[in-house]
């Protein structure tokens, strides 16, 4: 099998839990491609989503201890790679001398791939002359849209680019990218790989608060409490909250790949690696676990959405919408002001599939 999921290393895990986690990591090594962690690091001591400070204040939380996260590389045969990712540092000389001299430590413990926020800092080539040997990722904050943006960060000296989510429903755009990437390995030889993160959820395609809530969490905040109480929304909990707010929001404009396996794969034509949610939420963490165990399994993935829309699409009508709905999505862009499917198919939906949105936390 392809090594086609990055993993999340979620900062709640405890020893015990750990040990779990190696078991399913070398269950399933032929599939995962690397597993992506947070570390505080000098000048990056916060991370953009929060998880830093969220590991802080897990009772037990083995999160920082680069010994036993090496582990997962030295006994589970899977790349670890760090993330460093907070666009709100400064991206001055002086920081990058201190990430640097800080970085060292992780390098000579045998970190070989690490997520970077700046790419004059990656053009500069100081990177490649300290750590030669060293796998750069961009970092999804960052908002890649385009051939010509990654273009950019390929010359830069990128050799993995994860892409904006909104991508997955604007497979123009993606396909425009694989034929830039294409034309790059033809000029120079070097075959950047492409990411995409596949199953964020509960957050809208274009989430109005994005931006925003990464910018609290990035000056050690955590949790929607900090959001103001005249917004009361954030990335993990406004689809429960926009209603009173007066927006509108259902399930299916969240940012996740298609759920049928046709749709998946026509994705996977383009997509090297699937980037999984939950490195801060557990419940998050433990369900992209669940997804590649199926996936292995032959079930598929996001079964639990699928199995929404197929338990939908009982009668010729509602089975047509469903259809209608994975052909536009393709290319729709969540550009809703064009299209009711979703809309049509979420207020359709019944009871018994309304309250599995709740137990699967995707509302």
């Amino acid at each position: 099998m392809k090594k086609i999921f990055s993993v999340p290393f979620n900062v709640s895990l405890t020893e015990e839990k750990f040990s779990d986690f190696k078991v399913f990591l070398k269950k399933y090594n032929d599939l995962i491609f690397d597993v992506y962690f947070t570390f505080a690091l000098p000048p990056f001591n916060e991370d953009a989503v929060g998880g830093i400070s969220e590991s802080k204040s897990t009772k037990g939380s083995i999160n920082g201890n680069i010994d036993t996260i090496m582990s997962i590389q030295n006994e589970c045969s899977v790349r670890v790679s760090a993330t460093f990712n907070n666009i709100y540092v400064s991206p001055d000389i002086n920081n990058l001398n201190l990430f640097i001299k800080n970085f060292a430590t992780l390098y000579e413990k045998g970190v070989r791939s690490a997520t970077l926020p700046f790419s004059s800092w990656v053009f500069s080539k100081e990177i490649r002359k300290n750590f030669p040997d060293l796998f750069i990722k961009n970092t999804v904050i960052w908002k890649v849209h385009s051939a010509r943006e990654f273009w950019n960060l390929a010359e830069t000296g990128f050799d993995y680019i994860n892409l904006d989510r909104t991508l997955l429903r604007n497979q123009k755009t993606l396909w425009e990218i694989h034929e830039a990437r294409e034309s790059f390995y033809d000029k120079t030889g070097k075959r950047i790989l492409l990411s995409i993160l596949a199953n964020e959820s509960p957050c809208s395609g274009y989430c109005t608060f994005r931006e925003e809530h990464q910018a609290l969490l990035s000056h050690n905040q955590i949790g929607v409490e900090y959001f103001p109480s005249y917004v009361n929304v954030c990335l993990y909990s406004h689809m429960k909250n926009l209603n009173k707010n007066g927006l509108k929001m259902n399930f299916l404009k969240m940012a996740f790949i298609s759920p049928f396996e046709e749709d998946f794969s026509k994705i996977g034509k383009v997509i090297d690696v699937f980037k999984l949610f939950g490195r801060i939420q557990p419940t998050f963490f433990r369900e992209s676990l669940i997804e590649i165990e199926n996936y292995a399994n032959g079930i598929g993935f996001l079964t639990k959405i699928k199995n929404i829309l197929l338990d939908y699409g009982q009668n010729n009508f509602q089975e047509n919408l469903v259809k209608a709905w994975r052909k536009e999505i393709i290319n729709c862009n969540f550009n809703c002001w064009k299209c009711s499917l979703c809309d049509k198919i979420y207020e359709n939906l019944s009871e018994k599939n309304r309250k599995a949105l709740v137990e699967h936390k995707i509302y």
